[in-house]
């Protein structure tokens, strides 16, 4: 019993330590006028709070795999503290001498950043301590966003079509599956969902559909949110969704140790009774 206690032990810190619960973050930008806005995102709701008073436009945020580190991407590379708000700059970017805006980011699970520009979508990789450029590739096909899956594969979309791409330099390997609507910015969950972020047409002072596309041919696509960006001064659009994974307890994992527990405890007293009522 009490090996099998220990194996339950583990079971449940395996399950403390790979199961996550995935909170959402969203960027939001302006036509015209500040302010830009970092924020929560409900998808409960659809209620997106601002956290912080920064109006800095980031195009693209994303998170580290473990959620250690928020990053945000525009004229150049920050990094943001999702509690305060608050914004470090890293460096701006610059490719052959010129001024680069950066209109995507994603972050692998090795900690690489990858990012497409916003000048002919070409792939870049960032240095994160200096946002230093280096050239990868430039698609054949326009990249709407691209996303590293925990388990390192990358997908891209151009258009209303899905790609898997490599993950070395962000070219494309093969079509995945045509989409319902030209998603214009994505993320991915801990546990491997991709959520598609669909502007619509317009995007000003428009609803934004987030939708859990599938990563394979077949399957369908599922409405999770549809959020309406704060109001503001000025007509506001999200630019960016992303997701911050954190450590949670699997449901009834504990329960069941506890339980086990219980069982052990009450034979165990049964046990001394018995030996008590014999002596």
């Amino acid at each position: 019993m009490i090996r099998l206690l220990i194996l339950l032990l583990s079971l449940s810190v395996a399950n403390f330590v790979e199961t996550f619960g995935d909170e959402f973050f969203a960027a939001t930008g302006s036509r015209g006028n500040p302010p830009n806005a970092f924020t929560s995102a409900s998808i409960t709701d659809g209620i997106l709070t601002p956290i912080g008073s920064e109006s800095v436009f980031n195009a693209d945020i994303d998170f580290t795999m473990d959620g250690s580190l928020l990053y945000g991407v525009g004229t150049s590379l920050r990094t943001i503290d999702p509690v305060t708000g608050s914004i470090n700059v890293v460096g701006g970017f610059a490719f052959e001498g010129n001024p680069l805006f950066m209109l995507r980011l994603t972050v692998s699970p090795n900690g690489r950043l990858l990012g497409i520009g916003l000048s002919e979508r070409r792939v870049f990789e960032i240095e994160p301590n200096t946002a230093e450029l280096t050239f990868l590739s430039e698609p054949t096909e326009n990249l709407s966003f691209m996303e590293f899956t925990p388990d390192g594969r990358l997908f891209g979309v151009a258009g209303v079509t899905l790609y898997e791409l490599a993950p070395s330099d962000g070219t494309i390997l093969s079509e995945v599956r045509r989409l319902s609507a030209p998603f214009r910015n994505g993320t991915i969950g801990s546990d491997g969902t991709l959520y598609g972020l669909d502007l619509g047409l317009t995007t000003i002072d428009s609803l934004h559909s987030l939708v859990d596309i599938p990563l394979t041919a077949s399957g369908s696509e599922t409405l999770v949110a549809t959020f309406l960006p704060p109001p503001g001064p000025g007509n506001t659009f999200i630019s960016s969704i992303a997701i911050a994974p954190t450590a949670i307890p699997e449901p009834g994992s504990f329960a069941v140790l506890a339980a086990m527990t219980a069982v052990v405890g009450s034979r165990r007293q049964r046990r001394e009774s018995g030996q008590s009522n014999n002596s």
